[in-house]
């Protein structure tokens, strides 16, 4: 979906509502983009918000409650980083407010309270955005402008893995037990919104397993094995372990003439294009060697240095969906991608 009109808003004050650790995640990211301001925080608990306002330097006049949120804050677009179950509430209040909504994964809970959002969005001129952070990593849109070039030929398989490595004495978070799919639903919108990146659309489950280990208490499983299809398109294999080590988050992308693995939590990329002899093919694996040896430098030298995001950062996707409302241009994850990732959870766990 489009911003209503296509009209440009540009964006200065900014709310933040929830004060848990992905509130931190995108205020950081907030305060690195020129001219925007945070001028409200809100949490249930105003200590949690109170200390986040304190840790990135904030005056404590920006922790208020939901009410004074809107009347004295007066965002023009609030961040939703609060367990998933409120942040349908939560979106339905700002658009109420004629506020542009920026929500973490899922938007809704059910297909219903997606399309309520958009409709009130609709009726509103306003937006609601998902931050589907690790779809918009640089190297998933580096593997995107290669697929698109040709680089691998026609797509025909996309392998995604993803081991969280929960310890034995580590428990989620409670808040994941109102998720009917628990922990395992939480980070599904992970591998799911960048496979459906990678192979250029909308992605339908065919079958899919849930295992338990009996390993995670209070999860009646804690692995998930989803097979998906795009219609002309590739086949998609993504498996989540919740207790899998070493942990990792990882992708492979197969095609007609080559194949493209991006290893995400390390933040490194290589392609290998099937051509040549025997000669050819030892080039080509020194030359990859050489690459993820560069990679590796370049990576931590940015990260010591400030000049590179780690694995996980919001900072990209929040950049890309502020630049989009400014220039008004269509948002990089509208509703309807969130849409999509809600029918495929709510096909494996039906609320």
């Amino acid at each position: 979906m489009a911003i209503a009109a296509n009209r440009s808003v540009a964006i200065e004050r900014v709310g933040i509502v929830g004060a848990g650790a992905a509130a931190a995640v995108h205020l950081r990211a907030v305060q690195r983009l020129p001219g925007k301001r945070v001028v409200a925080i809100h949490d249930i608990d105003p200590r949690r918000a109170a200390a986040l306002a304190s840790e990135f330097g904030l005056p404590r006049s920006v922790v208020m409650d939901r009410q004074r949120l809107y009347e004295n804050g007066r965002p023009q677009l609030v961040h939703v980083v609060t367990p998933p179950h409120v942040h349908q509430d939560i979106g339905l209040e700002a658009l109420a407010r004629g506020v542009h909504v920026f929500v973490e994964k899922p938007p809704a809970l059910t297909l219903e309270g997606c399309r309520l959002l958009q409709s009130r969005a609709n009726s509103g001129g306003v937006t609601v955005g998902i931050n589907e952070n690790t779809a918009l990593e640089p190297q998933i849109l580096r593997a995107c402008r290669g697929i698109v070039a040709g680089r691998l030929g026609q797509l025909v398989h996309i392998d995604g893995f993803y081991s969280f490595g929960l310890g034995g004495n580590e428990r989620p978070p409670k808040w994941m037990n109102r998720l009917p799919g628990g922990m395992l639903e939480d980070l599904l919108p992970h591998p799911l919104t960048i496979a459906r990146r990678l192979a250029g659309g909308a992605l339908t489950p065919e079958y899919w397993r849930l295992i338990s280990s009996g390993r995670v208490a209070g999860q009646s499983h804690d692995e998930l094995r989803l097979f998906l299809i795009k219609d002309n398109g590739p086949t998609v294999n993504l498996t989540i372990s919740l207790t899998g080590r070493p942990k990792a988050f990882s992708f492979a992308v197969r095609g007609t003439d080559g194949v493209l693995a991006i290893d995400l939590r390390n933040m490194l990329f290589s392609i290998n294009i099937d051509s040549g002899g025997p000669i050819a093919r030892n080039s080509r694996l020194i030359r990859a060697s050489l690459g993820v040896l560069c990679q590796i430098v370049a990576n931590t030298a940015g990260l010591l240095t400030g000049h590179r995001e780690r694995y996980g950062s919001s900072l990209h996707s929040i950049r890309a969906h502020y630049a989009a409302l400014e220039t008004g241009q269509e948002i990089p994850a509208p509703l309807s991608r969130g849409v999509e990732t809600v029918e495929v959870i709510r096909t494996i766990w039906p609320a």
